[in-house]
């Protein structure tokens, strides 16, 4: 789902994943230490495709 949303609306994509970002750092939700990781890096993926990075 993440791959799909990212490729049709990179923006939206990005949006997501720093609101659960700040979810998580405001101790709204907890996820285990592999999804905050997979998070982490999916929101860095989508800020390098929106800057033209590769």
């Amino acid at each position: 789902m993440r791959e799909r949303l990212s490729r049709l609306n990179p923006v939206a994509s990005a949006r997501v994943a720093s609101r659960l970002m700040e979810a998580t750092e405001r101790h709204y939700w907890t996820p285990d230490a592999s999804m905050l990781e997979a998070m982490r890096r999916a929101g860095e993926e989508i800020e390098d495709h929106l800057e033209g990075v590769t």
